[in-house]
C-alpha cells in the first residue's frame, strides 16, 4: 500500500499525531483513508495539502477557519491551485533543507568528537 502512514507525516511536518486528527476534523478536506488495520494513509496530495495547513498556520497566521476560506478559493481556482502547489512544494523543500542541514551539524559534531579523542 503507498502512502505515508501518520508516524511519518508527524516527523516530515514536526508536530503530534493529534494536531492532525484535530485538522482533519476542522478541516474537511483532508480526509486520508485506512488501511486495514485503521491506520490513516495520507497521499502526497494530502501531505502537500498539509504542507499548506502548517504554513498558512504557523507562518501566515491564520485560523483554521481562514485555512478552511483559504484553502477553498485555492483549490477552486486554477490559477490560485497552481500557485498553491508551488507553495506547498517551496515549502517541503525548505524543510527537508533544514532536516539536511541538522542532520550535517550532527555528523559534523560526532567527528569533531572523534577527531578529538584521536589526539
Amino acid at each position: 500500500m503507498t502512502g505515508y502512514q501518520i508516524g511519518t507525516v508527524c516527523e516530515l511536518l514536526e508536530v503530534k499525531p493529534h494536531v492532525l486528527r484535530y485538522w482533519e476534523q476542522e478541516l474537511p478536506i483532508l480526509s486520508p483513508r485506512k488501511d486495514q488495520a485503521g491506520r490513516r494513509v495520507y497521499s502526497r496530495q494530502e501531505l502537500d495539502l498539509l504542507l499548506r495547513i502548517k504554513y498558512l498556520l504557523q507562518k501566515k497566521k491564520y485560523t483554521l477557519a481562514g485555512v478552511r476560506e483559504k484553502l477553498w478559493e485555492e483549490l477552486y481556482s486554477e490559477e490560485k491551485n497552481t500557485r498553491a502547489h508551488i507553495t506547498a512544494l517551496r515549502n517541503e523543500l525548505l524543510l527537508l533543507q533544514g532536516r539536511i542541514r541538522e542532520q550535517q551539524k550532527k555528523l559534523e559534531e560526532i567527528l569533531d568528537k572523534s577527531l578529538n579523542r584521536s589526539i
